[in-house]
């Protein structure tokens, strides 16, 4: 799993880049699930609030919002972005999702670009199936299969050329070079998928056709899965917080802001040169109900 203190130090990016990318999936997610008034909801891997708060919109005074997150720094945002709202039904946990809540206590959970970062996530997700009355159901968001890859991939070559030595690739860095030798396609960034039951990767279930079934295998009917189409366009300043107010960050782990600073220089030159403008944020958007 990712260092939960990355995404503390990242809080400021996160607000930063939130606008124009974690709200827009958060809210789409949150649309798609559909939260009603008066229901219980659980926002696993919550950050900054880009679903929780959506959600406590939609459920109104009457309903409940319990935001988790490891991260206390993006839990402080969340909780100045519901006070700023009057959205008193959302409550803010640090704690970790998987231990968190009782079986059968909430109408929805849901968890937009979270469960990558289980460590294993097929054995997360069903803490979450869990955690849902009968009847109830579960949204789980993901990058579409390829997305975030290849702008990671360059941020860690930037590093490597900076550091001017061998480091041990990511996970999503292993997996994208993978699919460079398959023909060039990438994979969503992830954490590492070694803990998983049956060997399974991250990148077997990122797409419309495998997420459906996946899903269904967690325990839950009625499964849809729908591509939510977007795409970012690109300057030098959000280019860069894509990486610095996201999970990327984690890569700069012990470098100096000198070292930072030269690698902001090489990865925005190679986005020049490439002419990489727009870049893909495209997620998959599954949900399923548990039985009654």
């Amino acid at each position: 799993m990712v260092d939960s203190q990355h995404f503390t130090d990242a809080a400021a990016d996160y607000s930063r880049l939130a606008p124009h990318l974690w709200d827009r999936i958060g809210a789409d997610a949150v649309a798609a699930a559909g939260p009603q008034p008066g229901e219980r909801v659980l926002d696993a891997c919550s950050g900054i609030g880009s679903s929780a708060l959506p959600a406590a919109a939609a459920v109104g005074a009457d309903g409940r919002v319990d935001a988790v997150d490891l991260a206390g720094g993006l839990l402080d945002v969340l909780h100045q972005q519901a006070s700023k709202r009057g959205l008193g039904q959302v409550r803010a946990h640090q704690a970790d999702v998987l231990d968190f809540g009782q079986p059968g206590e909430y109408d929805l959970v849901q968890c937009v670009l979270g469960i990558m970062f289980f460590p294993d996530f097929t054995a997360g997700s069903r803490q979450l199936v869990n955690r849902l009355r009968p009847g109830g159901r579960l949204m789980l968001s993901v990058w579409d299969h390829g997305v975030m890859a290849d702008i990671g991939m360059r941020a860690f070559n930037s590093i490597q050329r900076v550091r001017n030595e061998k480091r041990p690739d990511p996970a999503y860095a292993k997996s994208a070079r993978e699919d460079e030798r398959h023909g060039g396609d990438g994979t969503a960034a992830h954490a590492d998928d070694a803990g998983n039951e049956a060997g399974l990767s991250f990148d077997q279930i990122d797409t419309q056709d495998a997420f459906g079934p996946w899903m269904e295998g967690l325990g839950l009917i009625d499964v849809t899965v729908t591509v939510q189409e977007r795409n970012l366009e690109l300057d030098d300043d959000l280019a860069w917080l894509v990486i610095t107010g996201s999970g990327f960050r984690s890569m700069f782990s012990g470098m100096t802001a000198e070292q930072i600073e030269k690698v902001r220089l090489d990865f925005l030159a190679g986005l020049h040169r490439d002419g990489f403008t727009s870049l893909n944020t495209s997620t998959l958007v599954g949900i399923g109900h548990r039985p009654e």
